[in-house]
Formats: C-alpha cells, sequence, structure tokens
C-alpha cells in the first residue's frame, strides 16, 4: 500500500512540530526518516499511525489505512496485566489477515530467533526494555498487515538481535511489506533503507535514496556525512579540544 501526504501541519502549544509536509511512501520499500531531536520525527510516525490530531492530508484514509497498518512504538515499559502470549495473539487477531495456521508457524519461529520462548507467560509490566522491543516485534510481524511503522526499532536490543532485525527488514521488504522506521543508528538505516527522509525544524530538507549510489555504501560516512552537513549539525561537532581541556 503506497501512502500519500500532503501539506501535513502539527503543532503543539502553537510551536510548529511539522510543516508542509508532502512526501509518497512507496509500497514494498523501507523509508526511514532521520533528523536531530525535536525535528518530527515521531510525530509524522504518530500522524500515520493516527495517534495524534493534525492539519493535512493522508492518503488513503484513515479508516482504510488502520486496518493494514501496525506501529512499533518506542516504549519503556508497558503498565498491562496481559501476559506475552495474550498481547501477541490478541493484538494480531485484530487484524483481518490473520490466520491461526500462519500465526501458530511464525510464533514458534520468532520465538525461538528472539529468545523469547521461556517469557511469554510474563506479564508485560514486568518485561525489560529490551523485552518490550522483541515482543513489540513479534507482534507487528504475526499481524501479516501490509505497513509496519517502526519507532527507534533498535533501541534496547542487544547487538545480536539488531543484526536479526536488519535481516527481517530485508525479508520483509522481499515480501512486498511496507516498512516505514525511525531511527539514530545511521549504521543500519543506510543498509536498510530504499530511501530516506531528513526532517530537521519541522520540514522535509533532503532525501536520500539508492538512485543517489549513497546507500548502496556499506561504510556509514557518506550518509554521515550528508546528514551532518544538511543539517547543519557539522558546525555544532566540531569544538576546540584546547578549549574543551582548560576547562580542567
Amino acid at each position: 500500500m503506497q501512502l500519500e501526504i500532503k501539506n501535513l501541519e502539527k503543532k503543539y502549544n502553537q510551536k510548529s512540530i511539522l510543516s508542509n509536509l508532502n512526501l509518497k511512501i512507496e509500497s514494498g520499500k523501507v523509508t526511514s526518516v532521520i533528523g536531530p531531536n525535536g525535528s518530527g520525527k515521531t510525530t509524522l510516525l504518530n500522524c500515520l499511525a493516527d495517534v495524534v490530531n493534525y492539519n493535512g492530508l493522508i492518503i488513503p484514509a484513515a479508516k482504510i489505512r488502520l486496518n493494514s497498518l501496525y506501529f512499533v512504538q518506542d516504549l519503556d515499559k508497558i503498565e498491562s496485566e496481559f501476559t506475552g502470549d495474550e498481547f501477541v495473539l490478541l493484538t494480531s487477531q485484530l487484524y483481518k489477515n490473520w490466520d491461526k495456521a500462519r500465526y501458530d508457524k511464525q510464533l514458534i519461529f520468532l520465538l525461538d530467533l528472539f529468545d523469547m520462548t521461556n517469557h511469554m507467560r510474563k506479564k508485560l509490566k514486568h518485561y525489560s526494555h529490551g523485552m518490550i522491543k522483541k515482543i513489540s516485534l513479534i507482534a507487528a510481524i504475526c499481524t501479516n498487515t501490509e505497513i509496519i511503522i517502526l519507532d527507534e526499532p533498535f533501541n534496547g536490543l542487544d547487538y545480536e538481535y539488531q543484526q536479526i532485525l536488519v535481516q527481517i527488514l530485508k525479508d520483509l521488504r522481499t515480501i512486498n511489506k511496507t516498512i516505514i522506521l525511525s531511527s539514530h543508528n545511521l549504521n543500519y538505516v543506510q543498509e536498510v533503507s530504499d530511501i530516506i527522509h531528513i526532517l530537521h525544524n519541522s520540514v522535509l530538507i533532503y532525501d536520500v535514496s539508492k538512485n543517489s549510489g549513497v546507500i548502496k555504501q556499506s561504510h556509514i560516512t557518506n550518509l554521515e556525512s550528508i546528514f551532518l552537513n544538511k543539517t547543519g549539525l557539522i558546525n555544532k561537532i566540531k569544538y576546540s579540544s584546547n578549549d574543551f581541556i582548560e576547562l580542567f
């Protein structure tokens, strides 16, 4: 499912968080949104998932979009009495494409992959940050939705599970799932993305795509350089070492 955003605006307390945002998100691609803290990344994802009110247009409309979309938020805790088993099952059954035989097969595979088999009878409120992230990712995959939105999906995961997630994102693209993610980890963003949108000061300032050749590179330097220069942060990180040392 392709998404189109037209003239998207979002304000909090009269402060503009997103300003006149226009972009298309292609079906079957991994689209990433990067930017400094406060640039509007999470707000954009919240708008796509209809978590917050906004001005502007997102096509298709929420009633159609939300039946085909699952949003994995970056949560430290979930204060819920549900067990892991209950959470994944109930979440998956909310979606029209749920199929028990496929669900059972997917669940066994994913629980083993993320080492969660022995934690499924625990209540979510007792889960660590990493366990919450893993159970949320498992639920997202088991819903079998066309679109998966991921806010900081690598946060809280140990290195081996980050690598597993990278491969999962590539495989989901292979089966024509549409992935939209936000992350500060430019290395992983560069590895998995088909197109990258850079947000800064509430506006879309630059796009990087495979066609540019940038994210074909295995090293982070190209994307990192573009990000730092386009946002102006390159000037912020270059300070005088002598001035710092003299503070001591």
